[in-house]
């Protein structure tokens, strides 16, 4: 008889274009903010700290060889203010290995562009910023969200986190949070505090890039 070959875990990168990018992606992996190498699903985290949507997929590509499973996260405003050159998604219209061009197609279109899910997969956060992929999890409706600016939805980000986390300690919530500023200590907790793994979940069949994320990291 033959030898059971033991089955290896595939193991992510993740290029991300921010701070709450990256901590969404250690909760997931962790379900609190242990160090990302404790967890058996991520390779590294790659954060991008802003720049252009252009330089987030060229750092992307330039992995792509490098890392097998690679998943960008980036939001869909950067279509407006930071685009991706017709270079950039032609090599993605070459490594995807589709016939029709990216040109002029909506960024929140890219997953249903790429449904084998070759290098790099990109999931970009939208209406607008991960502020809308949030607002969408907690039941939102897409209309009622789609239009508003980054600042109108973090707005109601802010008054949605003052709600979960009103008769939170902070003080003692954010004691292993050393690094991060007050904002994104908030936001840490607020993630944890609201659940937000499971309201991922229960939103999965309605927001597609719940679905992805949740399957990526084996969370059925």
């Amino acid at each position: 008889m033959g030898k059971n070959k033991k089955q290896v875990k595939k193991k992510y990168t993740f290029i991300c274009e921010g701070q709450r990018e990256f901590l969404l992606l250690k909760y997931l992996a962790t379900r609190q903010y242990f160090d990302v190498w404790l967890s058996d699903k991520i390779n590294k985290i790659i954060s991008c700290r802003g720049g252009s949507a252009d330089s987030i997929v060229l750092e992307a590509i330039k992995f792509s060889h490098t890392f097998p499973n690679l998943v960008v996260i980036f939001d869909q405003d950067f279509q407006e203010r930071a685009p991706i050159s017709d270079d950039t998604l032609g090599e993605l219209q070459r490594l995807w290995k589709i016939d029709d061009s990216l040109k002029g197609v909506d960024y929140k279109d890219f997953l249903s562009k790429n449904p084998t899910n070759r290098n790099p997969v990109l999931i970009v956060s939208h209406p607008c910023s991960i502020e809308g992929f949030i607002l969408r999890v907690f039941g939102r409706e897409y209309e009622s969200l789609n239009g508003k600016s980054t600042k109108q939805l973090k707005g109601e980000v802010v008054t949605l986190m003052n709600e979960v986390l009103e008769n939170v300690d902070m003080d003692k919530e954010v004691k292993d949070l050393d690094g991060l500023t007050l904002d994104l200590q908030k936001y840490c907790v607020f993630l944890m505090k609201s659940d937000f793994l499971q309201k991922m979940c229960d939103a999965r069949h309605r927001v597609p890039e719940c679905d992805i994320l949740l399957k990526l990291f084996d969370i059925n």
